[in-house]
């Protein structure tokens, strides 16, 4: 009888300490949850760059044409100029998804690249996301810099226009 209540004792303190890990999981998830749902990253973005001018046929016409923006987002209001005037909202949802790719570019550079000439396309974004800051310079000159705008196209627009 003895080991019965002693198996007993044994089981009970496993499901009391259960409940009390499952308690403290709930409470941290839900806490994360509503920081993350209350926190919005906030980003201030300054780009600059040139593109090739495309002709009539869709080709490259050879020369460049200046693009220049700024991105605010922020946790009450977006704000875009320049080129970004009137996409505020939809750049915003994008560069906050893309945060990840927007820190990993403002590392330096040390990949092997293939040295595949893309054209004579270059920009830069500099400015601050989450109070960082960033500092992008990308060059289709090269694979990585022709990956570079392909992956920030939707900030940077096609390479020809």
């Amino acid at each position: 009888m003895c080991m019965v209540r002693t198996y007993r004792v044994v089981v009970h303190r496993h499901r009391v300490a259960a409940a009390v890990v499952a308690g403290l999981l709930a409470a941290v998830a839900a806490t994360v949850v509503a920081g993350a749902a209350s926190a919005k990253t906030t980003l201030d973005l300054r780009v600059r760059g040139e593109a090739s001018e495309s002709s009539s046929s869709g080709t490259s016409a050879g020369s460049l044409v200046p693009f220049a923006g700024t991105l605010s987002c922020g946790a009450r209001r977006d704000r875009a100029t320049g080129d970004f005037a009137g996409r505020a909202t939809r750049l915003c949802a994008q560069a906050r998804n893309k945060t990840a790719l927007l820190r990993r570019l403002d590392r330096p550079n040390t990949r092997l690249c293939s040295q595949i000439y893309s054209g004579p396309e270059h920009a830069r974004i500099t400015g601050t996301l989450d109070g960082t800051p960033i500092n992008i310079a990308i060059a289709r000159s090269d694979g990585c810099g022709t990956a570079e705008w392909q992956q920030l196209q939707w900030l940077l627009g096609p390479p020809a226009r």
